[in-house]
């Protein structure tokens, strides 16, 4: 087993003073996990499972929701208490091995499971909540990734994770930093619970709005069901050779399934819902603005009269068109069938407008948050390389 390094450098890396290089092996005693036949789980006392350990390095009771049927030896042998550490024990690639989480709260006469390792507290100088973050530092998951096996599949164990060593700062420090990466953990999950009901009420908007079952203020004039055809005429684009698109090319190239590439020509200018015309996600619905090249893999609907192209962007959407697709080597859409298709739409065009406004603007809130979230991902990434080797210290 690894020891403690009593020196505050590891090869060029130093620490400040106060901080010291540990092995992991010095503050756990590692277990393997509980192993049992299909027809005791479902039912008994909580386990914790591969995935609850893969998604939250800060374990908490509401994560783990599996149940198992022990034996009171099993349950003795194979507890899970808060403070223990998890691992990930085996997978089919390497970068998903030795992956950590720790229990932070306690679970009533909980086991866990035969695809992770458990790594019992051995001394109070490694602190839970500290140590979810420290165990999954950049630095330690690459001597993880470095010491792993792989026959069929790439494991870990105990006596591999022992050697694998981590900055370890005082008490004050180690409450400081886990404080600080709990708060931004905290503002993720409260931007992924605001994006998540953003887009439930998008998704509302979209049934009520574009069903007529509601209406927006000021409008009142029918609605007609009318086919797709009087709405829109639609054509494929125009064949291109991949040669002709590139990374950094004047005009986008759209083909089945969205945004190829960029090229030097241009097919149309305006605003246009683009469908995908072939291949597995054929019936997928664009919208392309301004001037941009689209190919033979996308049908152009270009709309008739004062029909508003966003909107019809957003009633394409509803029409589930993969499933119009015809059976050949690979799935097709034609104009003749999708011309015929039957839609509900306002008379008014101005209503029509009006509802894709809202609509789209709720979208654009979506992409805002999402935006913000993965700005404040990177920012807890580079909070985590920083803290957790006392590059950036907390005052």
């Amino acid at each position: 087993m690894s020891t403690v390094l009593d020196d505050h450098t590891s090869g060029s890396q130093a620490l400040p003073p106060g901080w010291r290089w540990a092995a992991i092996g010095q503050h756990y005693r590692f277990k393997n996990g509980l192993n049992k036949a299909k027809r005791f789980f479902g039912q008994g006392t909580p386990i914790v499972n591969y995935m609850d350990v893969f998604n939250h390095q800060r374990l908490g009771a509401d994560h783990v929701q599996g149940k198992v049927t022990v034996t009171s030896d099993e349950m003795k042998n194979y507890s899970a208490k808060q403070g223990d550490a998890f691992f990930t024990r085996t997978s089919e690639t390497v970068s998903e091995i030795g992956m950590a989480a720790v229990l932070i709260e306690p679970i009533d006469d909980a086991v866990f499971s035969g695809f992770v390792l458990r790594g019992r507290p051995s001394n109070d100088d490694l602190k839970p909540h500290f140590a979810a973050y420290a165990l999954r530092a950049s630095a330690v998951r690459k001597q993880i990734e470095l010491q792993a096996t792989y026959t069929t599949r790439a494991l870990t164990n105990g006596r591999s994770l022992s050697k694998v060593t981590f900055a370890l700062p005082g008490d004050e420090d180690q409450s400081a930093i886990a404080q600080a990466l709990s708060d931004i953990d905290d503002l993720i999950a409260a931007l992924d619970a605001l994006i998540a009901k953003n887009s439930a009420i998008r998704q509302g908007a979209i049934q009520q709005l574009l069903s007529g079952k509601l209406r927006l203020p000021g409008f009142s004039a029918a609605w007609a069901t009318v086919q797709l055809g009087s709405l829109c005429s639609m054509k494929s684009g125009e064949g291109i050779t991949s040669r002709k698109i590139s990374e950094t090319g004047r005009y986008p190239v759209y083909g089945a399934n969205g945004l190829r590439g960029f090229t030097a020509s241009k097919t149309h200018t305006g605003v246009f819902p683009l469908i995908g015309r072939v291949g597995a996600l054929c019936g997928n619905i664009q919208i392309a603005k301004g001037d941009f090249f689209a190919s033979e893999h996308a049908i152009v609907a270009r709309p008739k009269g004062q029909t508003d192209p966003e909107w019809l962007a957003l009633a394409l959407g509803r029409l589930g068109l993969n499933r119009l697709s015809e059976a050949s080597a690979q799935p097709v859409l034609t104009v003749g069938k999708l011309a015929q298709l039957s839609v509900f739409a306002p008379c008014d065009p101005m209503e029509q407008k009006a509802i894709a406004v809202l609509i789209n603007d709720l979208a654009g809130e979506s992409a805002a948050l999402a935006e913000r979230r993965q700005k404040t991902e990177v920012l807890r990434q580079g909070m985590m390389q920083q803290l957790l080797t006392g590059r950036m210290r907390l005052a």
